[in-house]
């Protein structure tokens, strides 16, 4: 079993780990897996939904990023 501390990688390009009272969440910018279902925007990183803090087993999180498409490219 990872001790809490030691990061994990909890989705497409997240990585989180628990330091003392703090959740650290780990995302690389410049990565793209392309538009989302909606096709308004770039996915760059997302838990799918609800993940545990590690070590927190009562605790969960969810985190999307992504960058927004213009208008046109949407279309």
């Amino acid at each position: 079993m990872k001790k809490p501390n030691q990061e994990r990688h909890l989705g497409k390009n997240i990585y989180a780990r628990v330091k003392g009272d703090f959740l650290l969440i780990r995302v690389n910018l410049t990565k793209n897996y392309g538009q989302s279902s909606t096709g308004l925007s770039n996915v760059i990183a997302t838990t799918r939904g609800c993940v545990r803090v590690p070590g927190r087993d009562t605790m969960k999180y969810g985190v999307n990023v992504f960058d927004v498409l213009p208008k046109q490219a949407a279309a």
